[in-house]
């Protein structure tokens, strides 16, 4: 990744933080220089089952699919993570002199979003090439632990998981095709990139339902499109 395109990307984490911390973070350019950004290329695996070590990334270009591990192996789609999003892995391996969660957060949204990360095991694959930015926790925790603004920020960010988790749960709970339909709306911008297979597993519904809802949206979508008049005049050029 350019130069110029690192300093773009660090410059995008210090916007996004900054507004959830409701102003400047002290001590920024002491973080920046930590901010990895990396190129990712289609199909590589960027966080696995056997991730062990916290991480956050921002999105800062390209296509993810998110699934979470069960106890068992097995795996479910979660999300289609692009642009502006977060992919975070937060293993409950807390050392005890530093704690994933900083002390000096209240909250119960915040704590949730906070056990909620940090209680699950990820799979996250990119689906096209694209670039990532790895936030650096450790340090934002450390900080955390002392100055309120960065707190403000970490526990936001948590925050902003833990309505991203309920608000996938409040779809789970809509009828298949409505489960389908607020899907086509919310990734609109991905849809090309995803398999029938892995929107059947996100929905929680078998492919051959999945076929059959979508051809019955499509059916629907092409009765209700307004058409051409058949003897409408194109002007001339």
């Amino acid at each position: 990744m350019s130069a110029g395109a690192a300093g773009a990307a660090r410059e995008q984490l210090r916007q996004l933080f900054e507004r959830y911390a409701g102003g400047p973070l002290p001590d920024w350019h002491a973080v920046a220089p930590m901010i990895r950004p990396f190129p990712v290329r289609q199909g590589q695996v960027v966080v696995d089952e056997n991730a062990d070590r916290a991480v956050i990334f921002l999105v800062t270009s390209g296509v993810y699919h998110v699934r979470v591990v069960a106890r068992d192996g097995s795996m479910t789609t979660v999300n289609f993570a692009g642009r502006g999003e977060f992919l975070a892995n937060l293993p409950s391996i807390e050392d005890p002199r530093q704690p994933l969660m900083p002390s000096n957060i209240s909250g119960v949204e915040m704590h949730r979003g906070y056990t909620e990360a940090a209680h699950q095991r990820y799979y996250i694959k990119a689906l096209t090439p694209g670039a990532l930015v790895e936030v650096p926790i450790g340090e934002m925790q450390r900080r955390a632990t002392y100055t309120l603004a960065w707190a403000r920020a970490l526990s936001t960010a948590y925050l902003v998981y833990a309505q991203a988790m309920r608000y996938e749960r409040d779809r789970m709970r809509l009828p298949a095709e409505a489960r389908y339909r607020s899907f086509l709306i919310d990734y609109a911008p991905v849809l090309r990139y995803v398999q029938q297979k892995d929107i059947a597993d996100f929905l929680g519904i078998s492919e051959v339902g999945l076929s059959r809802i979508a051809t019955r949206v499509r059916r629907e979508a092409a009765q209700t499109a307004p058409s051409e008049h058949p003897h409408k005049e194109h002007p001339h050029k």
